[in-house]
């Protein structure tokens, strides 16, 4: 299997800009996988012009997605869950319905993989296989910022759906077995 880090891709620029999350929403403890603390649903502002673009995947402030995208990682994750969270712009009358998907988090990153001072880029990754015990779906665990994982069957799923705003990169896979004398 191969398997990809997925993120917004920037280049859509009318995709929405969250603004009042912040004291609603806490993003550390998210990082540390406490979704159980986020309340059932979110109602969030955010900035953009009249032709505001709800994209399938925003990244930041915290990772957001469409229905179609949760719908696609429940027929591969079917324990994952999520917690609502739409999105609205009062001045346009603008609408878009996300959710926060409580991903599992796994500390498999290889010493090969390269990551900058702060841990919040992942430059070059390489993961092991054995550790992630084939999840199509998962979070890069001891990270500054949210790195989101897909498996390729899942990629190829939302893809076929049309996926819009993401972008993907590959992550290169071992299969470290350890040998017992």
């Amino acid at each position: 299997m191969r398997y990809y880090i997925i993120e917004q891709d920037k280049m859509f620029t009318n995709a929405p800009h969250i603004l009042n999350w912040f004291g609603k929403i806490d993003v550390e403890k998210m990082k540390m996988g406490s979704y159980s603390l986020l309340k059932e649903s979110y109602l969030l502002k955010i900035r953009g012009n009249a032709d505001v673009d709800f994209i399938d995947v925003i990244s930041e402030p915290f990772f957001l997605v469409t229905n179609m995208v949760r719908f696609v990682m429940q027929a591969y994750e079917p324990n994952l869950t999520f917690t609502d969270c739409n999105l609205f712009h009062g001045e346009q009358k603008a609408f878009g319905e996300y959710y926060i998907p409580h991903f599992a988090e796994y500390n498999c990153l290889t010493e090969k993989s390269q990551v900058n001072r702060d841990r919040s880029v992942v430059e070059h990754a390489e993961i092991d296989l054995h550790k992630i015990m084939d999840k199509s779906v998962f979070v890069l665990e001891g990270l500054g910022k949210k790195h989101v994982v897909v498996r390729d069957d899942l990629l190829e799923s939302l893809l076929r759906r049309g996926l819009r705003g993401a972008k993907v990169r590959k992550v290169n896979t071992i299969h470290e077995v350890m040998l017992f004398e």
